[in-house]
């Protein structure tokens, strides 16, 4: 052991000074104080940041098509329109018909009715 450790422990074993310890006190009490009050107030607000950032989330970037490339594509079907149903399975008449030079027969919905368009 050296010196320094031999008047350490001396003084270990020395009895505190009653007088000093009142004035140095409160003094230690109110710096502990502080630094407790400090701590809370930093973790409160750490607390408080964190939460408020894992509520806000950053965008994703999306990313830009190669060119040529489309950025939604289409589905790959192919819809087809239905034939109209056919009422019946004769041949349809023709709408008019040549009758003369310059003269049409029109097609009518009544057998009696006979309709001449000249031309």
């Amino acid at each position: 052991m050296d010196q320094l450790e031999l008047l350490l422990s001396d003084l270990r074993e020395e009895a505190l000074p009653v007088d000093s310890l009142g004035r140095i006190a409160p003094r230690v009490q109110r710096t502990l104080r502080r630094r407790r009050v400090t701590r809370l107030a930093l973790a409160t607000a750490a607390v408080m940041v964190m939460s408020l950032l894992s509520l806000y989330r950053m965008p994703e970037d999306v990313a830009l098509p190669k060119p040529g490339e489309a950025i939604i594509t289409a589905p790959d079907l192919v819809l087809t329109i239905p034939a109209p149903a056919m009422l019946s399975s004769r041949r349809a008449k023709p709408k008019a018909t040549v009758v003369s030079d310059g003269t049409l027969q029109l097609a009518s919905t009544d057998k009696n009715v006979v309709i001449y368009w000249s031309l």
